[in-house]
């Protein structure tokens, strides 16, 4: 279950640049049902819209025998380089239906990027280490970001949403995200909390 907590914040200068440039940061804290701050959540804005600009390469790469970033946000269609910055050779694969794929035992980096094109959510593992586990979340929206460590996000919008999307690797039920209303009071920012598995409260914080 998602929540929004409601935090004023009074930011006139904000408002002034907002109002000049047609745009504004919406900043959001994204928590877990104790109050926890959560990174690697991922925030996006159903029926967004941005610029015609081009989405460059994300890049999923591989240090310490760890995804890095555990969780990677892109947008739909988007390409995604693997680098294997480790040196020893992983060998990649999903079996995630929005993206099933097999990177066999390698270094470096594996020739060209991989397109992702279908919105979903991609687990990833390698075959070799098997408690290597990554996540990469396609969005629909071009609006979207991840939460930093401290739980955080700002993204620039258009308009105030009435609703975002929220994800999160440890929630109830990671397969899906959940949509949370967006109040039309002006909080911000918004606190959104995640009910994290149980098992995964103590660990949560560690990613």
């Amino acid at each position: 279950m998602y929540a929004v907590r409601k935090m004023s914040v009074l930011a006139p200068l904000l408002a002034v640049i907002f109002w000049s440039t047609g745009a504004w940061s919406m900043q959001f804290n994204v928590v877990d049902q104790n109050g926890a701050k959560l990174a690697n959540a991922v925030v996006s804005v159903p029926g967004a819209s941005v610029s015609a600009a081009a989405a460059g390469t994300a890049i999923m790469d591989q240090r310490a025998k760890q995804f890095d970033p555990y969780v990677l946000a892109v947008s739909q269609g988007q390409k995604v380089e693997f680098p294997n910055s480790d040196n020893i050779r992983h060998h990649v694969y999903s079996f995630s239906s929005a993206k099933p794929f097999e990177i066999k035992l390698y270094k470096g980096v594996p020739g060209k990027p991989m397109p992702f094109d279908t919105p979903g959510l991609v687990v990833l593992g390698c075959n070799i280490h098997d408690k290597m586990v990554g996540y990469i979340y396609v969005s629909k929206s071009p609006v979207f970001g991840v939460t930093a460590s401290d739980g955080s996000l700002a993204l620039d919008l258009k308009a105030r949403p009435s609703t975002v999307e929220v994800w999160h690797p440890d929630a109830k039920n990671p397969q899906q995200p959940v949509t949370v209303a967006v109040p039309a009071d002006g909080s911000d920012p918004l606190v959104i909390s995640v009910d994290v598995a149980t098992a995964k409260l103590a660990t949560s914080h560690r990613h």
